[in-house]
Order: structure tokens, then C-alpha cells, then sequence
């Protein structure tokens, strides 16, 4: 790459999944997704910080980003760190639905939407539904990458509880795990 990413305590999951956008896609410009977006703070270690990475590389890439929430207050307050951009698409609107209706292709897709929060499984459906809705808009050879994953042995603690299996069965295989995030990409991509 010929500019520089931000640095992360989730670098790997994030680096990871912008080398093999690079490696399919080149450094051309690609269609982002981002479901949950930054609220607090304006570092890669707050709650939603991968919006900035997203943002750096779409002002590098000429590449567009879609940073999706349903709470106003947060499109707001994402606004307001990371800053207009001419990549930057900011969408106030239930993931899901956000999702069945997207009319781009989509390169890399980034699910952080919904804590882990009581009962799980509204988060777990939520993702799977939000994956459900997302296959059929993928380019061939694209990424989803799943935050907030804390490995298969403690997978009941994880936002993909029901997708990861789903995404499995459904020919996608996983290309990294670690940093609290995995990779999938469709199987002989």
C-alpha cells in the first residue's frame, strides 16, 4: 500500500481483510459496508473506530463506504469525529434493512452492529439476518468480516453465534480469527 492505515489493537482482523480486498480488487475502488458505526471517542479502540480506517482508505482508493446505523445520535456523533469525505456515505437505518435493499455490489462487509447485550439472541438473529440479506449483494471474491467474535469455544459470547455456522454452510469458508474478529470469503475465492 502506498499511504498509511492507522494503527489497532484489532489491526489483524482489519489489515488482514484490506490485503486480500487488495489482492482481489486491487487498490481500485471498491464498495464498503460497515454495519454499527463509531460513537465514542475518535481512536480505533473505541466503539465502532474502523470507521476511520474505512474512511482513510476510500480518500486513498477513491473506494465508497457506507456506515450504517439505526441510531441517529451515532450517525451524529460519527459525523462529528470522522468528518465529511467524498467516500464517506452515512446511513441512519436498520442494518437488515439497509441490507436487502443495497443496490451495489459489495467488496468487504463489516458486521459490528448490535452489543452483546441481553437477550443475545436479538444480536445473534440480527447478524444472521444481516448476512442473510447480504450474500445475494456480494462481488464474487468478497470479505465479511465479523467483529466482536471470541473464538469457537466461547462462540455463545460472540455477535455471529448464528451466522458463522450458517455462513459455513452456505460455502463460505474462513480465511483469518484473532484480534476478536474472523474472516470469511465463499470457498475457491
Amino acid at each position: 500500500m502506498s499511504f498509511q492505515l492507522p494503527t489497532s489493537q484489532k489491526l489483524g482482523g482489519f489489515e488482514n481483510a484490506l490485503r486480500l480486498v487488495t489482492a482481489r480488487f486491487g487498490l481500485g475502488p471498491v464498495n464498503i459496508v460497515e454495519t454499527g458505526t463509531i460513537r465514542v471517542g475518535a481512536d480505533l479502540h473505541s466503539d465502532g473506530g474502523s470507521t476511520r480506517y474505512w474512511k482513510i482508505w476510500s480518500e486513498n482508493t477513491g473506494s465508497q463506504v457506507w456506515t450504517v446505523d439505526i441510531d441517529e445520535k451515532n450517525i451524529s456523533a460519527c459525523k462529528s469525529i470522522i468528518g465529511a469525505g467524498a467516500g464517506i456515505n452515512y446511513v441512519i437505518e436498520d442494518s437488515k434493512s439497509f441490507l436487502a435493499n443495497f443496490d451495489k455490489k459489495i467488496h468487504l462487509l463489516f458486521l459490528d452492529a448490535m452489543d452483546c447485550q441481553p437477550p443475545i439472541e436479538d444480536t445473534w438473529n440480527h447478524q444472521l439476518q444481516e448476512v442473510k440479506n447480504a450474500i445475494p449483494k456480494l462481488a464474487d471474491g468478497a470479505i465479511i468480516l465479523i467483529d466482536d467474535y471470541n473464538g469457537i469455544d466461547r462462540i455463545v459470547e460472540s455477535k455471529s453465534m448464528y451466522s458463522h455456522p450458517y455462513l459455513l454452510e452456505n460455502g463460505f469458508k474462513i480465511i483469518y480469527e484473532g484480534d476478536h474478529q474472523i474472516i470469511f470469503s465463499k470457498q475457491g475465492e
